[in-house]
């Protein structure tokens, strides 16, 4: 955030385009990223007493992951929208937590508005809504940790 005024005035210069910025600066978070996360999964996986398997861990690792670089990408995208970090952090801040409530478990998916159904998952055509494409990557990691932790149990969910 510190160097968005540089970084603009450069851009206006044209020494570089923007998206190589973006790119190099996804880029050069990768690692750094990876490691914070993967510490996050190993306290958060084994704490909450999850099956012992390899092949679940990394599951829930690159689901976690994902969800991760999804919403680093949103923030990121919301933030080269507005100059200002102040006015880029007040519109995420309106968007992220109804992002989070609308992911299925606060409110249940059956009760949600229909007129704010379009957040769950798209309309294929004029068709039934297909759980598989959700809009909401915070939907979509929730759905898919369920079911790599349901330990092939029926879990109820609300």
């Amino acid at each position: 955030m510190l160097g968005r005024p540089v970084i603009r005035k450069q851009t206006d210069y044209g020494f570089y385009r923007p998206a190589a910025y973006q790119i190099a600066n996804g880029l050069a978070d990768l690692p750094f990223s990876a490691t914070r996360i993967l510490i996050f999964d190993i306290i958060v996986y084994f704490m909450s007493h999850l099956q012992r398997s390899a092949g679940r861990f990394f599951a829930f690792h690159l689901i976690n992951y994902t969800a991760f670089l999804a919403m680093q990408g949103f923030f990121r995208t919301v933030g080269l929208f507005f100059s200002s970090y102040h006015t880029a952090f007040r519109v995420a801040v309106a968007i992220f937590p109804n992002l989070v409530l609308y992911a299925g478990y606060m409110i249940p998916i059956n009760k949600m508005k229909r007129w704010l159904f379009w957040i769950v998952s798209r309309l294929p055509g004029m068709g039934a809504p297909l759980p598989s494409h959700h809009v909401t990557p915070v939907l979509h990691q929730s759905s898919k940790l369920w079911m790599v932790s349901a330990n092939g149990e029926r879990v109820p969910w609300p």
